[in-house]
């Protein structure tokens, strides 16, 4: 049971948290390490059922830093700096203003909508014969970075806009594809841990120990994600992706509910 202090932000969780922390983020870095994306549609929901979402955001986008830093870097000759550098300023712009865009909207509202979109996004995918999205311009990166800042420096939630807008524009290669995303994921997330620190969200108790006892299972999942993810072909790779979205879609909508 968790106890919550005259502080708004102390918390003490019992020991087994401490054992089940673990478990889920070993799941949630393996999904990321085969897709580049989804540890936090993964992982959010499943600690939300035992901690307060306010403490495993914060918490979350840490190991999601580690993560996309470890990646990128290993993957560096892979990224594709344009498409990097494409995103950047609406997704600057968009985590600097989610607060303001957002914060009148009922968050169960704004999940619901994302949830019903994605798993339209994978519908779609699997309506059309293919799993492999059409084509995009490059001016979609201008609503993808304002929505998927805001939405991310809120509720960590915004990896399938991400998704589904490098699947667009980085076709056929899937290392490139992974790179790129976790490249973008460094940015990103590096804004909203300033963020957290700044609001104080990033100084609960507790937190920081919470976080570096799901680092060596964020570790553990990367390497096996990534013997998956060398194995695993192009089109298993999209195959893989759609599924993803339609499952993260559906719990963003039970989420909701």
């Amino acid at each position: 049971m968790i106890c919550a202090k005259s502080n708004d932000y102390a918390m003490t969780f019992p020991i087994e948290i401490y054992f089940l922390v673990p478990l889920v983020v070993f799941g949630a870095y393996t999904v990321f390490a085969i897709s580049g994306f989804g540890s936090a549609l993964v992982g959010i929901p499943l600690l939300s059922l035992f901690l307060p979402v306010q403490f495993v955001v914060p918490m979350s986008v840490l190991n999601d830093f580690l993560a996309s830093l470890t990646v990128a870097t290993r993957e560096r000759k892979h990224v594709d700096w344009k498409e990097c550098l494409i995103v950047i300023p609406p997704l600057v712009i968009g985590i600097s203003a989610g607060v303001w865009l957002l914060g009148d909207l009922p968050p169960r509202y704004v999940q619901m909508a994302l949830g019903v979109f994605v798993i339209g996004a994978a519908v779609y995918n699997l309506l059309s014969g293919t799993a492999n999205p059409m084509a995009i311009s490059k001016w979609w990166s201008v609503p993808t970075g304002l929505i998927g800042g805001g939405l991310g420096a809120l509720f960590g939630i915004a990896g399938p806009l991400w998704v589904l807008y490098f699947t667009g524009r980085i076709k056929d290669d899937k290392s490139r594809l992974r790179a790129t995303m976790s490249a973008t994921f460094v940015a990103t997330t590096g804004l909203r841990i300033a963020m957290y620190l700044l609001s104080g969200l990033m100084l609960q108790d507790n937190l920081l120990w919470l976080a570096a006892a799901g680092f060596p299972a964020m570790l553990a999942g990367l390497y096996v994600g990534n013997k998956v993810h060398t194995r695993i072909s192009v089109p298993g790779m999209a195959r893989f992706i759609t599924a993803m979205l339609f499952v993260t879609g559906s719990l963003l909508v039970w989420r909701a509910l």
